[in-house]
């Protein structure tokens, strides 16, 4: 008798200790998938540098980069939507093709970009480009003429 008490006693700690694993192992999947799931809808910090063409063409006739005074843009989501906006004052123009960075917390997406492209006397010319965010990164975005 004594020995079927320690077999059941044993089999029932066994149980015990199964149900506890199994219960720590649920726990920890838990925990992983909701990891997955909301970083994935996380906004992320990315750094952006434009690509501006050396020459812009405004409806009163082209100007050059090293004109420019202000950079004025948005991201548009693939619904149109604006996620975000920016500004990059240039009081000295650009005399390289790159601009200042930004700095943009957005979630995951391919985003259009819109920019109107300020210089003086009024002239502005309209650019746009694509940025596809995955991650935390410094992302570079050449910028065309808007058709």
């Amino acid at each position: 008798m004594d020995s079927s008490t320690n077999e059941q006693d044993d089999r029932t700690h066994r149980r015990r200790l199964l149900k506890r694993r199994i219960g720590l192992v649920v726990v920890i999947a838990f925990l992983v998938g909701g990891y997955f799931i909301f970083s994935a809808r996380m906004p992320k910090d990315v750094t952006i540098v434009f690509e501006v063409p050396a020459k812009l063409h405004a409806p009163t006739g082209p100007f050059r980069r090293d004109e420019l005074t202000t950079i004025d843009g948005a991201l548009l989501d693939s619904n149109g939507q604006q996620v975000a906006t920016f500004s990059i004052p240039t009081p000295h123009g650009l005399e390289s093709p790159l601009s200042a960075p930004i700095g943009l917390k957005v979630k995951k997406g391919l985003y259009k970009v819109e920019v109107n492209a300020r210089a003086s006397l009024g002239r502005a010319a309209a650019l746009q480009g694509t940025v596809t965010i995955d991650a935390d990164a410094e992302l570079r975005v050449d910028l065309r003429t808007a058709e």
